[in-house]
C-alpha cells in the first residue's frame, strides 16, 4: 500500500527483568551493558512485518510501583 502502519507498544514488567535490554536489542541488534533504569525512553523505528511497512513507537517506562491497570490512548 506504500503507507506506514503506525504501531505503539508499551513495555511493562517487573524491575530488572531485561525490558530495556530487549528493546535495545530489537532496535540495534546489540545488547547493552549499562543504562539509566530510572528514565522513561521512547524508541522509534521502521520495520517490515508480513510484507507491511510498520512505523514502531516503543515506550519503555521506568516504574518502581506495581501496576494493576494501565490506560493509554492509541490516538
Amino acid at each position: 500500500s506504500g503507507k506506514m502502519v503506525p504501531v505503539k507498544l508499551l513495555i511493562l514488567g517487573a524491575q530488572n527483568t531485561g525490558k530495556t535490554a530487549l528493546c535495545v536489542r530489537f532496535m540495534t541488534k546489540r545488547f547493552i551493558g549499562e543504562y539509566d533504569h530510572k528514565k522513561e525512553v521512547t524508541y522509534r523505528c521502521s520495520r517490515v512485518v508480513d510484507q507491511e511497512a510498520v512505523d514502531l513507537e516503543i515506550l519503555d517506562i521506568a516504574c518502581k510501583v506495581r501496576i494493576s491497570c494501565v490506560e493509554f490512548s492509541l490516538s
